[in-house]
């Protein structure tokens, strides 16, 4: 089904950071690398039923910011400035990446929940390998929220959430440009 090919959201979001020369093809891979190793610490301490609870909840309420910060770069429009545009487009596809990570992490939550009755009653390898799962994805939403508050923070002291102001804003305008991405 088309509906559910979300494969274009991803390669846009890997594609945008491999293109770019200014960046190393590293931060791609590191946000996949080091959710990878921390989850690591699935072997050392494997969920349990508070901990899915919990992380449901939290993974709720950040859809929510994440989805806020979508419709508000969504709605946001550079004004023609080459730089501003770069970090609006990085700020919607990392957002856009943000939200599918973080529904792909709570329904792996949520299959869990309805998966395992008993967390008690799984073996260690079982245990293990589900929080392993689980941990990745939490992890990678998290790196993947720490490369996106690069661009909103950019969008923020750049002025693309504030009203139109009078002449001393230029000045700040100015400012920010020697900021580098």
């Amino acid at each position: 089904m088309r509906a559910f090919d979300l494969r274009s959201i991803v390669n846009n979001f890997y594609g945008d950071i491999l293109s770019d020369k200014s960046v190393s093809n590293w931060e791609a891979y590191s946000l996949l690398v080091i959710p990878f190793l921390l989850a690591q610490v699935a072997v050392v301490r494997p969920i349990d039923e508070g901990f899915v609870g919990t992380m449901s909840t939290a993974l709720a309420i950040l859809f929510g910011f994440t989805f806020s910060s979508l419709l508000t770069t969504a709605k946001y429009t550079p004004k023609d400035d080459r730089n501003e545009e770069r970090v609006v487009k990085k700020a919607q596809l990392g957002t856009s990446y943000a939200l599918l990570v973080n529904l792909v992490s709570l329904i792996t939550i949520v299959m869990t929940s309805i998966a395992v009755i008993d967390y008690s009653q799984l073996s260690t390898l079982a245990a293990t390998a589900t929080s392993a799962v689980v941990y990745f994805f939490l992890f990678h939403y998290l790196a993947t929220m720490l490369y996106l508050m690069r661009y909103l923070y950019l969008l923020a002291i750049g002025g693309a959430f504030r009203e139109e102001e009078s002449e001393p804003q230029h000045q700040e305008e100015e400012e920010v440009e020697e900021i580098t991405l």
